[in-house]
């Protein structure tokens, strides 16, 4: 069976350390994983995004030279879930200094649109954190819209909106 129709099936999260397991540290299939990501149907996206936020966790050596292209892809529309696995991945690996400027812009964008789901907001912030550590001038930026969105946000916003807002000082 090809990860392919591996991930065109139907899964919870056994299915996903399944997955997992199958990728293991093998390269060609982290490649491949990240092609069906970036080229698949939904259902391939969806599975593929949700497992590579584990590979990420087991292997992340082997997802930092997709980085950029996973970048790339979010400069378009997406579902909820490439944003969410893909933000979540970047909250711990190395940023590739070749996208900081599209990443800042993305996260900015997500983290300022009150319709985007909670968790990419908040993975946003986080992210634009780590930027705004490599590049300080950010951090002003990055204090004002946390200051005045977190009374308004859920409680995972304003959690993580007061760690940071505690951490920019």
């Amino acid at each position: 069976m090809t990860l392919e129709d591996i991930l065109s099936q139907r899964g919870g999260k056994n299915y996903v350390e399944k997955v997992v397991q199958f990728i293991g540290p093998d390269p060609e299939k982290v490649e491949e994983l990240v092609r069906l990501i970036l080229e698949g149907e939904e259902r391939q996206v969806f599975h593929g995004a949700w497992v590579l936020r584990y590979v990420a966790e087991a292997n992340p050596e082997l997802i930092e030279p997709y980085l950029p292209s996973l970048i790339e892809a979010l400069k378009k529309p997406n579902p909820d879930f490439l944003p969410r696995s893909v933000l979540k991945i970047l909250e711990d690996l190395p940023l590739p200094k070749e996208s900081l400027g599209d990443l800042t812009q993305i996260c900015f964008q997500y983290l300022e649109a009150p319709q985007t789901a909670v968790a990419i907001r908040v993975f946003a912030m986080t992210v634009l954190y780590r930027i705004s550590e490599l590049e300080p001038d950010l951090k002003f930026e990055l204090k004002a819209i946390l200051e005045m969105q977190a009374p308004y946000g859920s409680a995972g916003f304003k959690s993580r909106a007061k760690k940071i807002l505690k951490k920019l000082g």
